[in-house]
């Protein structure tokens, strides 16, 4: 059971699916062919919610490659649904690709499967139009159309009553059992460096658009996978090239979109081309991920084409340790999505990681901690400042984040402080993932009296 929205390029197909799912899930801008690969969002009902597929626009009969591989994730996604929304721009009224687009749905619809027509932006439209409309739209075979504007969330009452009606009917779906909660993982990287296809070799099936040609993959597309009894949430995204090259609008939003949706994973993968060199763009990705607290894996993709795998491997721990030096433990997995070869190590370091960022310590094993490693190694004094480390205490787990309280905290030298952090990586057997000590000065209980030795009121 779910639904899936086809029609011809810049009908607004984008738009509906953000307003049906209620968040602005899929890429939107107004030029042609912005959505490539087919999103799938959940759409809540009364008792039920249901898989809801935003496609590509059909360009037909446009024979090249791309428009081919287009069609072919529209097919795709329509396998997969039994409820059609076909989609049209009501301002423009019907277009000879909109007769193209209702013969090629009525070759691919199977008989268990339904197709209602959706005239989108309708905003403006007069009744006189939209009765015109509605009489012309019955050539395309699929009734009259529901009126609506995305935009201005006109309408949505009745597609959400056509949906009720369809998957509830008179006897409501049971209400679905709480979904376990998916480990989500970010595959980022340079353009070109095999993200599509590394997310393909996982599924084991076409499912996105990959190739040789930089820049197909323009939105973050979220699939959901998964992989010895846990679910996992696959996130595709746009290369990201340096912010200076960067001048299209359209490239802007596809990077700011990127960058938001990076954020919401668990673990990220730094998809990086071993028959290139490591450039600083790759560490800036990387740095990001680590900075909002994300556990890093770097995969070293296209190592079918590399002789000598130990030595850029060698090489590439090497750049990592130079380029990403506060951080320790981040795992290097060699692979080739083109040949599928080794990609499950991915996942091996996903559960280990992800394991890690759900740690909670105890205050008391903390403080033990503290106390062992602040008595084999005092903190130095700083200029003639003495600090005094009291105790500490965890405050969060994304990142893992702990508070270390005491005196003249500020005089904690940088050396002792990577001290303290590494003895505490080792300790709990946390590397890999980043882990925040911060340092905070306890209050002076002396410090709010007066000259005769009574506290201030």
């Amino acid at each position: 059971m779910s639904i899936v929205l086809i029609g011809r390029t810049n009908v607004g197909k984008s738009t509906l699916f953000n307003r049906l799912i209620g968040r602005r899930e899929a890429l939107v801008y107004n030029t042609p062919g912005v959505t490539r690969d087919c999103h799938m969002g959940m759409l809540a009902l009364s008792t039920t919610s249901v898989p809801l597929w935003d496609t590509a626009g059909l360009s037909l009969p446009k024979d090249t490659p791309l428009s081919q591989d287009l069609a072919k994730q529209t097919l795709f996604a329509l396998q997969q649904t039994s409820l059609v929304l076909f989609v049209l721009d009501a301002r423009e009224g019907i277009l000879p690709a909109d007769y193209s687009v209702a013969e090629w749905l009525r070759t691919h619809l199977e008989p268990h499967q339904s197709g209602y027509l959706v005239a989108n932006k309708a905003e403006h439209l007069s009744q006189d139009i939209m009765t015109s409309l509605a009489g012309e739209a019955l050539r395309l075979g699929f009734g009259e159309p529901l009126f609506v504007s995305a935009e201005h969330n006109i309408g949505m009452s009745s597609l959400h009553g056509l949906f009720q009606t369809y998957f509830c009917g008179s006897s409501p779906l049971p209400a679905s059992p709480a979904a376990e909660t998916p480990i989500r993982i970010a595959f980022i990287g340079r353009p070109n460096v095999g993200k599509s296809t590394l997310v393909n070799a996982i599924l084991k099936e076409q499912r996105l658009l990959a190739g040789a040609t930089p820049g197909l993959t323009r939105d973050a597309i979220v699939v959901s996978w998964r992989y010895k009894e846990q679910a996992f949430e696959l996130v595709d995204t746009a290369g990201q090239r340096r912010q200076a090259r960067v001048q299209d609008p359209l490239e802007r939003l596809a990077t700011s979109k990127t960058r938001h949706i990076t954020r919401t994973a668990d673990i990220v993968c730094l998809v990086l081309d071993a028959t290139v060199p490591i450039e600083k763009q790759d560490f800036t990705l990387g740095r990001r991920a680590i900075d909002g607290g994300l556990p890093l894996i770097v995969v070293l993709n296209k190592c079918d084409k590399i002789t000598d795998i130990k030595s850029i491997s060698r090489a590439a721990q090497e750049a990592v340790t130079q380029g990403l030096s506060q951080e320790k433990g981040i795992p290097i997995v060699t692979i080739s999505a083109q040949e599928g070869t080794n990609i499950q190590e991915i996942f091996s370091w996903s559960f280990k990681l992800h394991r890690r960022t759900q740690t909670i310590l105890g205050t008391a094993v903390l403080n033990r901690w503290l106390q062992e490693a602040t008595k084999k190694y005092a903190p130095p004094s700083h200029r003639g400042k003495h600090p005094h480390i009291k105790y500490i205490t965890q405050t969060g787990r994304r990142p893992l984040s702990f508070l270390v309280f005491g005196t003249r905290t500020e005089a904690i030298t940088t050396a002792y402080r990577r001290y303290l952090l590494n003895g505490f990586v080792k300790k709990f057997h946390l590397s890999g993932i980043p882990i925040r000590l911060t340092f905070r000065q306890t209050e002076n209980p002396y410090g709010k009296l007066t000259s005769k030795g009574s506290p201030l009121l």
